[in-house]
């Protein structure tokens, strides 16, 4: 007969990574709510955890970095051990399984947790808890299913908060919403030794009874344990015992792209069943921007703990920036139980008709994003804004804040379609600022253009802080703003479109990639393209150097064929700076620009069977 060891009044959990069990992955966060980082971390992470939900299980420590708030102060004693036992002294601070790792959570990927859950434990793990009054009874079995020495290792049981909602934020980093709040470790956070002397087979009950304290819903209220070896703090498996809520279900995605060129829109939502019953009915919302909501019922079987995919009728919208909005309503025609989990926005981009060149954007109006662009901000934080500051005065950029987005935030600002038909060359120019955090974090930054309404997207400029992204060649420590119009800041560059020549449908974007590093912004955007009229082949072999330019500007005329001609300076709006007719063609001209602001300019060549337009870029 199997041996089972009976502990009382304890905790249980447990778990390994060798052979015969399926393995449930602890993660550990060391967080608090007065901890700015903290905010901008943990919306992204808990929907990276919330999405592997039966792959890793979570438990969160309220600490005292950078101070104590109401959180911590209802269990001090198990939160400093545990602060202890890793060494804990920043926030926010990730650990999944132990040891396997330990850093910023926002650096926690995907991979991360699959590749933990693809290691087997030598321990299985069962956990039930019931509420009897101001009581939470547990009970946990922990099974030796494979072979490993039991000597040093110790269960450790959490009694955990899973949601608690503030309608005002209780620290001073503006979060309200908290997942998986450590509320009290039992028998305490020190565990209890395994017995040294468990072969395969053998189990281990553990019973304990806690009173309530300092619980803000009952309701909310589920169990986590582990067995942790305390030599080396790995923690061998984890065990769940969930939420007593019977009716629950919520939306954890959708299935729908950002960018659409069709004005049908088929949307498909990920329903997921929080409660402890099967999920049979349930009506779901939906409707676009504030409009009014429509209904689908659906019908069939999700069981606790698990989700599915359901399409949803057609949406039609116009073109332009969007928000589908769905919702899940009366699950198993009963009142849901957690609201808050009910609700999910997605963005959405229809295309317009594109537009003929220039494009040209300096951000000088405090609309944003600009009358024909977008932003795609898929974790509803940090993102592209303007702000004063600008490449050539205080006329207004396009800032990312890499500062505060998350490791692998990638935030995308489009630019309206455009057409390429008839051009002989094109390109952009912008300018760039950005400075460093340090070399630890390499923000990217990336142009790409697509003309299959972004089936595929080739990259046509794109750097990184590692790659000469950087213009502010100090490491900046706090979160940096360019000086306006200075050389060392800000930087032009250019871009080479002609792969899109004659392409009648082109959507753009820049597209930034957060390693949680430093801020970057871009102005002056400027979309141009040259088309010859009569000769065409004339703007091949007539040259404007150099570019940029100082101030003064060469042009090479040996190929053109008129002995006179109009010469037209105007910016890149289409405003006439300088106009002088008759000019004799002594096959080159130089042209002085040097009273002129930096930016970007058109020499304008006309001749009775001719036109040629010639881009040139002033940076003094």
């Amino acid at each position: 007969m199997k041996k089972i060891y009976a502990i009382i009044a304890s905790i249980l959990i447990t778990g390994s990574a060798f052979s015969q069990s399926q393995r449930l992955v602890l993660f550990e966060e060391f967080t608090s709510e007065n901890c700015g980082p903290c905010a901008a971390t943990n919306g992204p992470l808990n929907a990276l955890l919330n999405a592997n939900g039966s792959e890793v299980v979570s438990i969160k420590y309220q600490n005292t970095i950078p101070s104590a708030g109401p959180l911590y102060n209802h269990n001090p004693a198990d939160v400093n051990t545990r602060m202890t036992y890793y060494a804990n002294n920043y926030s926010p601070n990730g650990i999944l399984d132990g040891n396997v790792y330990n850093d910023q959570p926002a650096s926690l990927t995907q991979a991360d947790i699959s590749n933990r859950y693809a290691v087997s434990s030598p321990f299985s793990i069962n956990i039930t808890h019931a509420i009897n009054g101001s009581d939470v009874n547990v009970t946990a079995v922990v099974k030796m299913t494979g072979s490993i020495a039991t000597t040093g290792l110790l269960s450790r049981f959490a009694i955990i908060e899973r949601n608690i909602y503030f309608t005002t934020a209780p620290g001073s980093n503006g979060e309200k919403h908290f997942e998986g709040v450590m509320v009290k470790m039992l028998p305490d956070a020190n565990g209890t030794a395994l017995p040294t002397t468990m072969v395969q087979g053998d189990s281990v009950v553990y019973n304990f009874t806690w009173s309530m304290a300092n619980i803000y819903d009952q309701n909310q209220i589920a169990v986590v344990g582990f067995v942790q070896d305390d030599a080396t703090k790995e923690v061998h498996q984890a065990g769940y015992s969930r939420t007593l809520i019977q009716n629950d279900a919520g939306i954890t995605a959708t299935q729908m792209n950002y960018l659409n060129c069709d004005t049908a829109i088929v949307p498909s939502v990920n329903v997921f069943n929080y409660g402890i019953a099967d999920l049979t009915s349930l009506d779901i919302l939906y409707k676009v921007d504030a409009g009014a909501n429509q209904t689908y019922n659906w019908t069939g079987n999700i069981p606790s703990g698990g989700s599915s995919l359901i399409t949803l009728p057609i949406v039609n919208v116009t073109t332009g920036a969007h928000t589908i909005t769905t919702a899940t309503s009366n699950p198993n025609a009963s009142l849901d139980q957690d609201t808050h989990n009910d609700s999910y926005v997605t963005p959405v981009l229809v295309a317009a008709a594109p537009i003929a060149t220039p494009i040209v954007q300096g951000f000088t109006t405090g609309a944003f994003p600009p009358a024909g662009w977008a932003r795609y901000n898929p974790d509803a934080g940090y993102t592209w804004t303007r702000v004063a500051a600008g490449a050539t005065g205080t006329n207004g950029s396009a800032k990312i804040d890499y500062y505060n987005s998350v490791g692998g935030q990638i935030d995308e600002l489009f630019l309206p379609p455009f057409s390429l038909v008839g051009a002989n060359n094109a390109y952009l120019t912008f300018y760039i600022a950005k400075a460093r955090y340090s070399v630890a974090y390499s923000d990217s930054l990336a142009f790409m253009a697509t003309t299959d309404c972004g089936t595929t997207w080739n990259t046509l400029w794109g750097k990184s802080d590692a790659s000469g992204l950087t213009t502010n060649a100090t490491d900046q420590a706090n979160a940096w703003t360019p000086v306006s119009a200075s050389t060392t800041d800000w930087r032009l560059e250019t871009v080479d479109l002609s792969a899109f020549l004659g392409q009648g449908d082109i959507i753009a974007k820049f597209s930034a990639l957060s390693a949680y590093g430093n801020n970057g912004y871009i102005d002056d955007i400027n979309i141009t393209q040259n088309v010859g009229v009569g000769e065409n082949s004339v703007t091949e072999v007539i040259s404007v150097y150099p570019i940029p330019s100082t101030g003064n500007v060469n042009v090479k005329l040996s190929q053109l064929n008129a002995s006179t001609f109009t010469l037209t300076i105007t910016d890149l709006a289409g405003k006439t700076i300088s106009r002088t007719e008759n000019v004799n063609n002594n096959g080159t001209l130089n042209v002085d620009l040097s009273g002129l602001v930096n930016g970007s300019y058109l020499i304008n060549i006309e001749t009775p069977g001719q036109k040629i337009i010639k881009k040139v870029i002033l940076d003094k």
